[in-house]
């Protein structure tokens, strides 16, 4: 199966997924909320806490704290940009962040799919940049909430963004 989604069905699909997944690996380029995600011990998020990402607020370090008291497996990769979740066998690649905005206000769309040469895929990356990311602990949490905070993009809710109900099955196919 895949799929593509957009507006809010693409968040509330993630949401359904990750709720009853078992495991989750994400590389998400910024986040500044934990939800709809749903991590807990033993998952994996890659992030973008840069000082950059964190001094302009794509990136929350309180949320981070958050996350590692959770148990989750913490890494920074700067110059992240992908927006990659993978709950047990399924892969959603999108233009989503873990943001207030992209969850309510913006337009975001993606591709979700079980195929198993696409997910893995998806895993192997994950674990590259796990090998060439900065583990976040206790101590890099502590560094990055010292970081004068200046958000600057709270973004503009979208007109187009689809409901689940609104959300309509594709009626043209290209073939080629």
């Amino acid at each position: 199966m895949t799929r593509f989604l957009f507006g809010d069905l693409l968040w509330k699909e993630i949401a359904k997924r990750a709720k009853t997944a078992r495991r989750k690996k994400a590389a998400i380029a910024y986040v500044t909320k934990a939800s709809p995600l749903a991590l807990k011990r033993g998952d994996v998020l890659v992030v973008d806490a840069s000082d950059g990402a964190i001094a302009s607020g794509q990136t929350s370090a309180a949320v981070l704290s958050s996350l590692l008291k959770k148990g989750v497996s913490l890494y920074s990769h700067n110059g992240l940009h992908a927006k990659v979740v993978i709950a047990d066998s399924v892969l959603f690649s999108s233009s989503a962040n873990l943001s207030e905005s992209s969850v309510s206000k913006l337009l975001e769309a993606g591709i979700e799919t079980d195929n198993p040469n696409t997910v893995s895929g998806a895993v192997g990356m994950i674990e590259k940049l796990i090998e060439t990311s900065t583990m976040i602990a206790p101590a890099f949490i502590a560094r990055i909430k010292q970081i004068q905070v200046k958000k600057h993009f709270g973004g503009s809710k979208s007109k187009a963004v689809a409901t689940a109900k609104g959300h309509r099955d594709p009626v043209t196919w290209l073939l080629g």
